[in-house]
Order: structure tokens, then C-alpha cells, then sequence
């Protein structure tokens, strides 16, 4: 059969070809009908092989049956065989048994199949629907860290344009108010956040010639800096008058507003 519709096939093949050269559609049904033909052969030879299977199986099973044993004898004899019998009636042989268990054996492993699979297929879902939870959780961790971050950024942006916007306004009207330095924009800052101004930049030499000097400096009381009488930063506060020799040798230290070393070494070199 196999080989009869490997033929038909061969044969629509050529069909086919004839019909392209020849561009005639006559060939070109040929090769359908001979198809057509192949088709069925396949399919009467697979009815043939499945109705094959069937009565094999069949076969088999009733192979496997376990043997009747001859106790139907005993009970249609007569009562006078009955009586004269003295021979024991014949028990069943000790192969009856296994061809029983062997028959039962595929009886239980067909019940037992469909539970298995149907553990196997809850198992599968539970495992899917626990990962799909996973990615779920995956996800919603992963949006609430972008909307953090989103948040964060919009805060900077917007502390960023408040300080732009200070800024400007400190600078506004630039026509009518003198250039603003960046030691102005310092010392607002300073201002704003009450906080201790830097330590001045001074050169040896300047330390040098400072530390021989008597003019006064002013200091604050828990502050670490001193500072020149005309310093901006000192504003309202009371202030302590020093030499500078004294206040470096008390461990305080220039005002990098106001720049005392500097100024008081300068002033000195010019005397």
C-alpha cells in the first residue's frame, strides 16, 4: 500500500512537471487526481492498520484471562459417581494465581494513571501561578523604584530652582546695584544659614608676620575665627577685641570673609 502511494505521488510529480512545460491544465489535474489517489491509499492502509491493532490487542487480553477451573465436573456428576468417587476433586494449580495478578496488574495502573496525571497537571499550575506572582511582585517593586526615583529627581530639580531663583533675586536689578562677587554670594549664604564662615588661605610668610603684630582683631566667644572690625559677618553680635599675636597663639584662626592675616601683613609691609 505504502509503496502504491508513494507511485501516485511520483506519478502527480511528473504531472506536474508536463503541466508547467507545457502550460496545458489537463496535466495539471492529472497530478491532483494522482494525489487524490495517494491520499486514499494512505488512508485505507492506516483504517487496515488500526482495526490490525485492535485485534491484536484483543487477542492479547483475552490471552490473559485466568483459566476456568474444572469444579463445574464435579457438581454435574451424579450422585452415585458422587458416592463411588474416591479420588479428591482437583484444586486449582498454583499457576492460576499469577495469571489472576498478572491480569489485575493493568487495571491498577490504569487508575493509578489519571491520579498522577492529574497531581502532575495541579502541580504544574500551582508552580505557573506562583511564578506569575513572582513576576507580578517583580514588577510592582520595580515601578515603585522608578516612581521613587522620579520623586527624588523632581525634588532636586525643584530645591536646585529655588536656589536659582534666590540667587537671581540677590543678583536682580545688576543696572542699578554693583557687580556681586562670589564673596558676596558666600557670605549670603553664610547669613542665611547662620553658619561658620571659613578658614582663611594664608601664606607662611603672612603667618610669620602676623604672629609679631599687636593690632586688634575681634573675636566671638565659642567661635574659632577672628576677624577685622569692618567684617560683615560679625553683624550684631558681641565681639571680643584681641592682638592678633594672641588670638593665633589662643588657637583662632582668620576670617576667609574679611581676610585679617592677609590685610594686617600687607599693612605691615607697607609701614
Amino acid at each position: 500500500m505504502l509503496i502504491l502511494a508513494l507511485g501516485s505521488v511520483l506519478v502527480g510529480c511528473i504531472f506536474l512537471v508536463i503541466s508547467f512545460l507545457t502550460e496545458n491544465t489537463g496535466w495539471a489535474w492529472g497530478c491532483i487526481v494522482a494525489c487524490g489517489v495517494a491520499a486514499i491509499v494512505l488512508l485505507v492502509d492506516t483504517v487496515r492498520r488500526n482495526r490490525a491493532s485492535v485485534e491484536t490487542a484483543a487477542t492479547a487480553v483475552a490471552a490473559d484471562q485466568p483459566t476456568v477451573t474444572r469444579t463445574s465436573t464435579a457438581q454435574t456428576s451424579t450422585p452415585a459417581q458422587a458416592s463411588t468417587a474416591t479420588a479428591p476433586v482437583a484444586e486449582p494449580s498454583a499457576d492460576d494465581a499469577p495469571t489472576t495478578a498478572v491480569a489485575a496488574v493493568p487495571a491498577e495502573h490504569a487508575s493509578e494513571e489519571p491520579a498522577e496525571t492529574k497531581a502532575g497537571w495541579r502541580a504544574r499550575r500551582t508552580a505557573a501561578k506562583q511564578e506569575r506572582a513572582a513576576r507580578d511582585e517583580e514588577a510592582r517593586v520595580a515601578a515603585a523604584a522608578r516612581a521613587k526615583q522620579a520623586r527624588d529627581r523632581a525634588a532636586v530639580e525643584a530645591e536646585q530652582r529655588e536656589k536659582d531663583a534666590a540667587a537671581e533675586a540677590l543678583l536682580g536689578a545688576t543696572a542699578v546695584q554693583p557687580a556681586v562677587t562670589a564673596a558676596d554670594l558666600q557670605a549670603h549664604d553664610d547669613l542665611r544659614t547662620d553658619r561658620e564662615p571659613d578658614e582663611e588661605d594664608v601664606d607662611a610668610a603672612d603667618i610669620l608676620v602676623v604672629g609679631s603684630l599687636r593690632e586688634e582683631v575681634l573675636v566671638i566667644d565659642e567661635h574659632p575665627r577672628f576677624h577685622l572690625g569692618s567684617c560683615s559677618w560679625l553683624r550684631d553680635q558681641p565681639t571680643l577685641g584681641l592682638p592678633v599675636a594672641e588670638a593665633m597663639e589662643l588657637g583662632f584662626t582668620g576670617c576667609a570673609r574679611c581676610a585679617p592675616s592677609r590685610v594686617l601683613a600687607a599693612q605691615a609691609r607697607e609701614r
